[in-house]
């Protein structure tokens, strides 16, 4: 073959590999997983939440009770309650991830939401958070969490009644089953109008909502 010849069949070769990556990126995802989301994605209508679903404003963290950073957001997300929390304009909403490997994650959700049948959803956040080293490897945290359940003025035996019975499994699960499909592999982690925010310093995130209110 001429010096000519092989140039030409190594050009096409050449070309022939470019538009192969073209097309392969073209219809590839971008990443693999998606970082916005729709207000219906994000945020169901029995979801604990301090404010309305017609917000403008609308913060999300899929949290694990018993995850390690999520109990370090906590005192960012209370001082997020404090400041915007009676803002009709703003709604934090906590959705339930409890990871696998976190055996006493379901049942603490569980428990919040119970509370939260009783009207003290956030304060039972905040106590599971606070003292989550003391139940997360506990072999009764049910004792804890009725321990937290009077200390904020439960009635314990509706509360006992909706652990007894698994009342508030299913919503736990199907938080679970729709974090899964939003392809979330990690807690926590925070959305702010569907869009997630990889920055969940006070700082970062009260910049975010008050750009966001304006």
């Amino acid at each position: 073959m001429k010096l000519s010849d092989q140039l030409i069949a190594l050009g096409g070769i050449f070309i022939v590999i470019i538009i192969g990556f073209a097309i392969f990126f073209w219809l590839s995802p971008t990443s693999g997983t998606a970082t916005s989301f729709t207000q219906e994605q994000m945020v169901q209508p029995d979801s604990a939440m301090t404010g309305t679903t017609t917000a403008k404003v609308t913060l999300v963290e899929w949290g694990d009770f018993e995850c390690p950073a999520c109990g370090l957001l906590e005192p960012v997300m209370k001082q997020i309650i404090t400041t915007y929390g009676k803002n009709p304009q703003f709604n934090f909403v906590f959705r339930n991830f409890p990871l696998p490997q976190h055996k006493n994650a379901r049942p603490a959700a569980e428990a919040a939401q119970a509370a939260g049948a009783q009207g003290h959803f956030w304060d039972m956040y905040a106590l599971l958070y606070e003292n989550q080293k003391d139940w997360v490897d506990s072999t009764d945290p049910r004792a804890l969490f009725d321990s937290y359940a009077k200390s904020i003025g439960l009635n314990l035996t509706k509360f006992d009644a909706a652990l007894d019975a698994g009342t508030y499994a299913s919503l736990v699960n199907r938080d679970y089953q729709e974090a899964g499909v939003l392809a979330l592999n990690h807690t926590p982690t925070v959305f702010l109008n569907g869009v997630e925010q990889t920055d969940s310093s006070l700082a970062a995130l009260t910049k975010a909502i008050d750009a966001a209110l304006k």
